[in-house]
């Protein structure tokens, strides 16, 4: 009964984070250019996003990871889904309102983006992905963000590595979105690691 219980609690964090991802990608998406704002897409983003993390979760519960670690993975990884989604959102809502796109006040949103995405992240980090049972603690709040902080300049590293030192001549586009998917995904087991042995140790 309790590993039920269990199961199904985790489908229910898997159905909220599809809703988080969907609600902070509309601004992302419907900006001029891209993608016009419409019925559809509100669907898509409210339903699809919902489903296809309750889809993940249960392939990946039920026939990826059965070993504790990579079932915290599995959690990890949607939770960081749902991260990108809550600074991107947030970025492009405050880029909204104050109408900034450079400078060092696009500096300031972008921190405050981010900042806002490792609290997003710290709170299903001690609740679902790690299941911590012991009591929050700044310090171990302060550790959690030295670690995002550590994977953002890990992040920036490579973009630039790749942009500006490996590959002479003008950037394409393409070229672009790689350094940052590679980026992307070294920050996320280093995110993983550094959350697993230095913040949450047992």
């Amino acid at each position: 009964m309790k590993k039920s219980f269990k199961k199904r609690t985790d489908y229910e964090y898997a159905l909220i984070l599809g809703l988080i991802m969907g609600i902070f990608l509309l601004p992302v998406v419907s900006k001029p250019g891209l993608i016009s704002p419409s019925f559809l897409l509100d669907a898509v983003l409210f339903f699809g996003f919902p489903l296809l993390a309750l889809s993940y979760l249960f392939v990946a519960k039920n026939l990826l990871f059965q070993t504790k670690v990579l079932h915290e993975f599995s959690k990890f990884f949607l939770v960081s889904l749902a991260n990108t989604a809550v600074h991107f959102g947030t970025l492009n809502i405050l880029i909204d309102l104050t109408g900034v796109t450079k400078g060092w006040p696009l500096l300031l949103i972008t921190a405050v983006a981010f900042t806002t995405a490792v609290v997003h992240s710290y709170i299903w980090s001690t609740h679902w992905s790690f299941e911590v049972s012991k009591q929050r603690t700044f310090r171990e709040f302060k550790k959690f963000f030295e670690v995002s902080f550590f994977s953002l300049l890990l992040s920036i590293t490579i973009i630039y590595l790749i942009t500006d030192v490996f590959v002479a001549g003008p950037n394409s586009i393409s070229l672009v979105n790689i350094a940052n998917v590679i980026a992307a995904v070294a920050a996320l087991f280093s995110n993983f690691i550094g959350y697993k042995i230095l913040v949450f140790k047992k």
